[in-house]
């Protein structure tokens, strides 16, 4: 089916897995598709556009429950990976990525303190100077 930019998909598919609500997609889904981003079988634009097709199941966007939920950490690396590109998220920051899924499951407020804590520790302008540098020589976003 393709997709206008008003249509909502009917599901958000991920090689052999279709989900059709945010509540069917899980810690272990979400491992996966970082998986598959860092060895390389999808390119980032492939995660973000999953990403941001979980989005438009859900008719508000993004649910935004309190961080003692256990679905918090889930929901907020999706939101990261469907703005890939205006998050500055790279493939190098999958291994913290990862550690917060799995810490979030049970400790959803250590994991965004750990989470947030990587991020402060990251150049942010180093990266969106290596980025204008690719899109000036028609290079497309980092794999």
């Amino acid at each position: 089916m393709k997709k206008s930019s008003t249509s909502i998909p009917e599901a958000a598919r991920w090689q052999d897995k279709e989900f059709h609500s945010l509540d069917e997609f899980d810690y272990a889904d979400l491992l996966r598709v970082l998986q598959d981003w860092e060895t390389g079988e999808f390119p980032s634009w492939e995660v973000s556009a999953f990403a941001e097709d979980l989005k438009e199941l859900e008719a508000g966007g993004w649910p935004d429950p309190p961080v003692d939920d256990p679905r918090f950490m889930l929901i907020e690396i999706s939101h990261l990976l469907e703005d890939i590109e205006g998050s500055y998220v790279f493939k190098e920051d999958i291994p913290a990525l990862k550690r917060a899924l799995q810490l979030g499951q049970t400790r959803p407020q250590e994991a965004l303190d750990e989470l947030n804590a990587y991020f402060d520790g990251v150049d942010f302008e180093a990266r969106e100077k290596f980025i204008s540098e690719r899109f000036s020589q028609g290079l497309l976003w980092p794999p």
